[in-house]
């Protein structure tokens, strides 16, 4: 990381909540990256090497989070090692 700043993709629709996410991680430092598909944020990996990756789990298409997961430890070594950690607004009321 040296001569750069660190780097976050985050992965969602363009909702309320990804922007101030985007606007929090921008206004601490970081170089903030935006996907709205599984395809769209595979592209980015290859392109930029993110070093983290927040992922919505439920993105269009026609894989879902555990497929890109799985992909992207396999295609990328940097990310071979990756630990990866999970919350779901589906069990909240706000999240149904």
């Amino acid at each position: 990381m040296i001569g750069r700043k660190p780097c976050i993709l985050v992965t969602g629709a363009a909702t309320p909540l990804h922007r101030r996410i985007r606007l929090a991680l921008r206004a601490e430092g970081y170089d903030v990256l935006k996907a709205s598909s599984y395809s769209r944020a595979i592209a980015m990996t290859h392109g930029y090497r993110p070093d983290l990756v927040l992922l919505d789990m439920d993105l269009p298409g026609t894989m879902d989070g555990f497929d890109f997961c799985t992909m992207i430890r396999t295609d990328h070594r940097h990310f071979s090692e990756a630990r990866s950690t999970a919350q779901s607004a589906r069990s909240r009321p706000w999240g149904r």
